[in-house]
């Protein structure tokens, strides 16, 4: 269903100045807009191909589809809105049209939005600002409203706000690509701490064996091979008995040399 939003303005003291002489007044429910534009009341005049124009630049700017719907006055005994909703469901319209509908005579004007549009142009504030734009030029000099500029304004402000939303849109993006690579940034940094910490670890762990294995040995060592005692003039036990038996040998020489002399002068 369309969002829509109808503003009924105090239109009625001025319908003599928008419609012609000679308009019924009458409207039809059953009409099928097979145009860009229908204009029962000649609003447009000669501004007419310049009003198209603007309908096709909008459309290779925003990709909207404009149509433009002027009529002396809406069924009589439905609601505008749902008159306006089965107006633009009946065109069978693209994707992302917008209709401007406007009942001179009831004083009525309806943006309707088709279904099947964009997020940004389905808002209530979209729907409320686009009505806003086309009603200024009508309303500015109450005798002379500009229907033409009422549709142009209204293609301007498609336009203004489909570029603030491509903005946003843009900005979005921007900020969860950001996001995305500071967390890639922060994944790599966390994984390549944790595998530098790792390999720390591991070859700590490494020397502490080699370490452990090292004194492992000297300890087999010390315990297989016995050490020597050093005596207190730094000679070994083995020097130190060597030393006495030589010392033993040179006294008894010394005792028998004796007692040979002294049997030499007792004869």
């Amino acid at each position: 269903m369309c969002l829509l939003l109808t503003l009924v303005v105090a239109l009625v003291p001025f319908a003599p100045a928008w419609a012609d002489d000679g308009t019924d007044g009458s409207g039809d429910a059953q009409i099928t807009v097979t145009d860009s534009i229908t204009d029962t009341e000649n609003l447009l005049g000669g501004n007419l191909t310049d009003v198209t124009d603007a309908i096709n630049a909008t459309k290779d700017r925003t990709g909207v589809s404009v149509k433009l719907l002027y009529l002396p006055s809406f069924r009589q005994g439905v609601d505008p809105e749902e008159w306006a909703s089965q107006t633009l469901e009946s065109s069978d319209p693209a994707a992302n049209t917008v209709m401007l509908a406007v009942a001179t005579q009831d004083g009525n004007l309806v943006v309707a939005v088709s279904a099947n549009s964009e997020e940004w142009l389905r808002k209530q504030s979209t729907v409320d600002e686009l009505s806003q734009a086309a009603l200024g030029p009508i309303v500015s000099d109450g005798s002379n409203p500009d229907w033409p500029g009422s549709a142009k304004a209204m293609m301007d402000a498609i336009a203004r706000i489909k570029e603030s939303s491509t903005s946003t849109a843009a900005t979005g993006i921007g900020i969860a690509v950001f996001g995305i690579a500071l967390g890639l940034v922060v994944i790599v940094s966390v994984a390549f701490f944790l595998i530098r910490r790792r390999r720390k670890a591991r070859h700590s762990g490494g020397r502490r064996n080699t370490l452990g294995v090292s004194r492992s040995q000297r300890r087999s060592r010390g315990k297989s091979t016995p050490r020597r005692k050093r005596t207190r003039g730094g000679a070994s036990p083995e020097r130190s008995e060597k030393s006495t038996d030589t010392s033993d040998d040179i006294q008894e020489t010394s005792s028998e040399e004796v007692q040979s002399g002294n049997h030499e002068q007792t004869n």
